[in-house]
């Protein structure tokens, strides 16, 4: 634990506002790590690939959303080809949502960027650039590459809200609440009321736990304050639902699903986001390139890595991840024919459908003469 412990440190996290669950470490097995929850670094880079990465960003961005109107046209064979549960085929039937933010990873080859993973959910990973790039550029002198960002957020997020009311009755629309719902740990009741400022209609942010749909007509409510909601947005997508189930055996899903065809309520983000996470999709995306990089789309085909549900195309060099995979959990890499885990191996990780992909480049940052990497 003392590698990163310093006088500096604790300051830093005393003075910067940051999120206190940030200034912690990974608990494993009930083990402490010496990593901690969140480490930046900052360095400089040349006006020109600062550039290239935002026209990155739009266009990958871009992409994504054609594919996922392609995606509201896939029958079960369709979906389940592609790696979605079969029964998930009701969000097809849905009114289609526009979302609003999303993080895009990137990683290098020759010299160039290259996109290996895409999260449209967890605002954690909207509050790391937005609330963090400016503290850490200045802590390090450096000028902060997106000072606008957080009023593109506010915009965004209140532009697709706006739109996913339009489907409710005119009453409804007047002065809605909006209902912010997320796990009940400190790091996303934290973050979640974070997002929530950002909000120009009344909130009301809450735990899962408190969330109903047994009302007349299926609306939602916070069983904590009892008011219903006209909107929901959710921290990850509204599959969590299936987990939960009341005491007569109805499970909250088919509430939720039963109450938005009926358009007793509005969704925000979380349809598309959820289309979104598959890494499936990157499979998708590189067995149709060629009607997919056409046109204006064709200078984003270099962004994409190759993305296979084999790894026959790849040789003896990739790396391997669960579709439905996250920090790391259940991937490997196996380069040159050896094979190399990632520590996290969760059993639900580790039994989940792969995607297989070409091996890219990740920086690695050195702490006290030792590189941090995923492994």
């Amino acid at each position: 634990m003392k590698k990163f412990i310093s006088a500096e440190r604790t300051a830093f996290f005393e003075n910067s506002g940051l999120p206190p669950f940030w200034d912690s470490y990974y608990e494993l097995d009930g083990i402490k790590t010496d990593y901690p929850y969140m480490l930046y670094t900052c360095h400089k880079e040349p006006e020109h690939a600062m550039l290239e990465l935002q026209k990155a960003n739009v266009l990958a961005a871009e992409i994504f959303d054609l594919v996922a109107n392609r995606i509201y046209k896939w029958d079960e064979k369709e979906l389940e080809k592609w790696g979605f549960p079969k029964h998930h085929k009701e969000f097809l039937k849905l009114p289609k949502e526009e979302m609003f933010c999303m993080r895009i990873g990137w990683a290098w080859k020759n010299d160039y960027p290259m996109l290996f993973e895409i999260n449209a959910e967890a605002p954690t990973l909207w509050i790391e650039p937005e609330v963090a790039t400016p503290l850490m550029t200045k802590q390090f002198g450096l000028r902060n590459p997106t000072p606008n960002s957080n009023n593109h957020l506010k915009k965004a997020l209140n532009q697709a809200i706006k739109k996913s009311l339009a489907d409710l009755p005119a009453q409804r629309r007047k002065n809605p609440t909006i209902g912010f719902v997320c796990y009940n740990d400190m790091e996303d009741l934290t973050t979640m009321r974070w997002l929530a400022d950002f909000c120009e209609y009344t909130t009301e942010m809450f735990p899962i736990d408190n969330l109903d749909f047994t009302l007349e007509d299926d609306i939602p409510f916070n069983t904590e304050t009892g008011q219903q909601l006209d909107a929901l947005i959710f921290w990850d997508a509204p599959e969590c639902l299936e987990e939960r189930v009341y005491a007569d055996g109805e499970n909250m899903f088919n509430l939720f699903i039963k109450g938005l065809t009926k358009r007793s309520f509005a969704l925000v983000h979380a349809i598309p986001a959820y289309f979104a996470q598959s890494k499936g999709t990157l499979a998708y995306i590189t067995e149709h390139a060629e009607d997919i990089f056409t046109g204006k789309y064709k200078a984003a085909e270099k962004y994409f890595p190759k993305t296979y549900f084999s790894p026959k195309k790849l040789g003896k060099t990739y790396i391997a991840k669960p579709i439905w995979g996250r920090q790391g959990q259940g991937c490997f890499i196996v380069k040159n024919g050896e094979t190399t885990q990632s520590r996290y191996q969760k059993e639900y990780y580790v039994k989940q459908q792969k995607i297989y992909q070409e091996l890219l480049t990740i920086p690695q940052i050195p702490v006290e003469e030792e590189p941090l990497n995923w492994v």
